[in-house]
């Protein structure tokens, strides 16, 4: 699971990088194998990391307001279920987010 998981998320972050469909394709491909993971196994283990594959994918999709509300939650499901080191890699994402998105504010 954390092969397909930083695979989504790097996938997404070369799509932007690139514009190549092919990475974002790939990261939804990861998405989908942890629904179903989050939904044959455990919340604890899969939900933040859903959230925050799903907010990255809505970034890439140009989807603003889900990806806000996406980050939100991967972040607090995180803290909720102390995976401390998936929080902060969720606050990190976001904040790029933000920046990128000319949010300055957000960003820090």
């Amino acid at each position: 699971s954390v092969r397909v998981y930083i695979g989504g998320l790097a996938s997404f972050q070369i799509y932007r990088d690139t514009g190549d469909i092919a990475w974002k394709s790939r990261g939804e491909e990861c998405i989908k194998e942890f629904k179903v993971w989050a939904e044959q196994g455990s919340d604890w283990n899969f939900e933040h990391k859903l959230q925050l594959l799903e907010a990255e994918d809505y970034y890439c999709s140009g989807n603003y307001e889900k990806a806000i509300e996406s980050y939100k939650k991967a972040i607090a499901s995180a803290r909720a279920h102390r995976y401390f080191n998936d929080e902060a890699l969720a606050c990190d994402l976001a904040g790029h987010f933000f920046l990128n998105t000319d949010d300055l504010a957000l960003s820090l």
